[in-house]
């Protein structure tokens, strides 16, 4: 036990003597700082002090006055953090209510001197000076605890639990001392040990104490491999006062008391070495009760910034996903990408029904405040969420909880839908505020990768020459309607009404060959403007020339669109062509015109080929990818899909292999009678 004892009190001196070096680092530029700084100074010297005295036989009251020293100053910093005064001079006045406080000191300064030179031989009475220090100093620690506010006492706390304990431990020590009239020198050499076990509590509290002044990191790792070897250390203390104990009633050790304490050892190795869940569990607690913040921001930030760095994926949907889910260690998640009011699933990491939450985006887009949504809060305190999101209901039950709205340039760009994060404790402001702040980065990220694959997209047509691709395309639409006219001008050329249509397209080639020479001439292959035509002429014209029928005409003759009516129908025969291709001589085409709510909707549909869901994916509308070998230029769905976008309509293509495909094009309508 003595010598133990002894190397303790150097192992202290030296964790103080590292505490020192971490103080000076960070600055002491407070009165707070400052007396902290004097306080572990003196601990320090306190803590070699009593080792050298030990080791050299020196009477250990000599260590009494370094012991006095020590327990004054931290006397002080109590002092200084109730009178919150800058000025030292102000601090040692004794015209503040506090001023009791310096007394003690001084009367113990008296005694010790006093025996050192022989005028005091009672050792009681230098216990009892002792004692007072001690006792003075847990009345300091209780009274600032209980005077400050709620978050003064959240920071204050671990010091406190730090300067209450080794204050009890000496009150302990010299009211036996008092009693038995001499020192027990077993509990005068455990001390060292506590001083050592609530190292960590000190060093946890000047980080999370503001009112020191004193700005040091502690990573959460860090703390939690020093509470592990504050477990084993209090292990150690329960074998050596097992042991204290057994002594002192003179027993032995025996083969089951060393078994009982080897099974608790493994037990202890088990729980805080083996079980991951303990484990986690023990991180949890250390970062709600220990720290301000739930979340290490810096290694957060690192994790899902290597996760972006090394995607497991070439898509980079599934990589912003998985760096999200990574991040809060959540299971399932589903990225939603929001563009011209609709939406399309982009990433996905779910095997449930998508449909409710497309339903429930569809709804929630077009409000004007996005925030956050936990669907576990909404139903225990729906009252927190505004009363016009009752579709949140039907989501209850779904294992997807979390909703995170994604902004780029301040327009909703998509949402994040999670399951609960590992620690499956509601949402608070920690974890909004870092799903808010990583999901702006990751639509960073998305942007960022969107603008690359449209640069590359923009560089194949500059050397294609984007320009001369469509007229190129629009002349070879002009082609096809002329040799449609060539193939049935035997058939009907005794129609009169054949002969008619006939004219009016190939005056009409005309017409487009010409625009063609002149935005040649201009080098600009957009000179038409927006203007207003009636759709269902245009569609009646359009069938005349390839013999098709109209069905579904209910749309209103005063309705009309406002757009280039010349691309438009291009673009219509382009898409009726690729029917007339895929269907066969044998085969049927159809075009269908139909209204709904303020949209016309053109459909053309064939009993051809088909599509697969892949093709249409990935292929259909990718610029410069035919099917066609050299007949084909794979410009014509690319154009088409482009241009419904840009007026701001949709186009869908549904198709089966074997059966055939529609594809309906949604157009905006304006009426002309306001």
């Amino acid at each position: 036990m003595d010598t133990v004892g002894l190397y303790t009190y150097f192992v202290a001196g030296v964790f103080f003597s590292f505490l020192l070096l971490l103080l000076i680092t960070t600055g002491l530029k407070t009165l707070n700082s400052k007396i902290l700084f004097a306080a572990i100074a003196a601990s320090t010297i306190w803590s070699f002090h009593v080792f050298v005295s030990i080791s050299y036989n020196i009477p250990i009251y000599f260590t009494f006055l370094s012991e006095l020293i020590k327990n004054t100053f931290w006397g002080m910093l109590c002092v200084s953090l109730l009178t919150k005064t800058e000025s030292l001079i102000e601090l040692l006045t004794v015209n503040h209510r506090l001023s009791w406080y310096y007394f003690i000191p001084i009367i113990a300064v008296i005694i010790d001197l006093s025996f050192i030179f022989g005028g005091i031989n009672d050792t009681t009475l230098l216990f009892f000076a002792q004692l007072i220090q001690a006792i003075a100093l847990l009345i300091m620690v209780e009274f600032l605890y209980r005077q400050g506010s709620s978050n003064f006492r959240w920071g204050f706390k671990p010091i406190a639990v730090f300067v209450a304990a080794i204050a009890l431990i000496d009150m302990i020590l010299y009211s036996t001392s008092v009693l038995l009239h001499g020192i027990d020198f077993d509990l005068f050499y455990l001390r060292a040990s506590f001083h050592l076990l609530l190292g960590p509590v000190l060093l946890i509290g000047i980080k999370r104490f503001k009112s020191l002044g004193v700005r040091i990191f502690i990573s959460r790792e860090v703390v939690f491999h020093s509470t592990i070897l504050i477990g084993i250390s209090l292990y150690l203390t329960l074998m050596a006062a097992t042991g204290y104990y057994l002594n002192l009633i003179g027993g032995q050790w025996s083969i089951y008391s060393q078994l009982t304490f080897s099974g608790l050892a493994l037990t202890i190795f088990a729980v805080l070495f083996i079980n991951e869940r303990v484990r986690r569990k023990i991180k949890v607690f250390i970062s709600k009760h220990f720290f301000a913040n739930r979340y290490d921001y810096r290694q957060q930030w690192i994790e899902l910034n290597n996760c972006l760095a090394s995607p497991p994926t070439d898509n980079f949907y599934h990589t912003a996903l998985f760096a999200l889910t990574q991040l809060f260690d959540i299971k399932h998640g589903i990225l939603i990408k929001v563009k011209n009011s609709q939406h399309a699933h982009t990433a996905i990491n779910y095997d449930g029904p998508l449909k409710l939450w497309f339903e429930f985006v569809s709804h929630y887009q077009r409000q004007p405040s996005q925030w956050i949504i936990d669907l576990d809060e909404y139903e225990r305190f729906p009252d927190v969420y505004p009363n016009h999101l009752n579709e949140l209901d039907q989501l209850i039950g779904q294992s997807l909880k979390i909703i995170v709205p994604i902004y780029n340039n301040n327009e909703i760009y998509g949402y994040f839908i999670l399951s609960r994060p590992s620690h499956k404790e509601l949402l608070n402001y920690e974890d909004r505020d870092l799903l808010m702040t990583a999901s702006q980065q990751l639509v960073g990220y998305l942007a960022l990768n969107e603008a690359s694959i449209k640069i590359s997209e923009t560089k194949q047509f500059d050397t294609f020459n984007q320009m001369s691709a469509f007229l190129v395309h629009d002349l070879k639409n002009v082609v096809g309607q002329l040799s449609l006219i060539s193939s049935n001008s035997i058939k009907h050329k005794d129609n009169p009404e054949f002969i008619a249509d006939t004219f009016d397209t190939v005056a009409n080639s005309v017409t487009k060959i010409n625009k063609m020479l002149t935005q040649l001439r201009k080098k600009n292959a957009n000179v038409n403007a927006d203007s207003s035509v009636n759709i269902k002429d245009l569609l009646v014209k359009i069938s005349k020339i390839y013999s098709l029928n109209i069905n579904n005409l209910q749309i209103q003759s005063d309705i009309e669109l406002v757009l280039d009516s010349d691309k438009l129908a291009n673009i219509l025969c382009h898409l009726i062509q690729n029917s007339l291709e895929a269907a066969g001589k044998n085969g049927k085409v159809e075009l269908h015109l139909n209204h709904h709510d303020s949209n016309c909707l053109v459909s053309v549909i064939d009993n051809g080929c088909g599509m697969s869901d892949e093709f249409i994916r990935t292929r259909l509308f990718k610029p410069f990818d035919t099917t066609k070998g050299n007949a084909g230029m794979g410009i014509g769905a690319y154009e088409a899909k482009h241009f419904i976008e840009s007026i701001g309509g949709e186009i869908v293509v549904n198709s089966i292999i074997n059966e055939g495909t529609s594809i309906i094009l949604t157009i905006p309508m304006v009426s002309i009678n306001g």
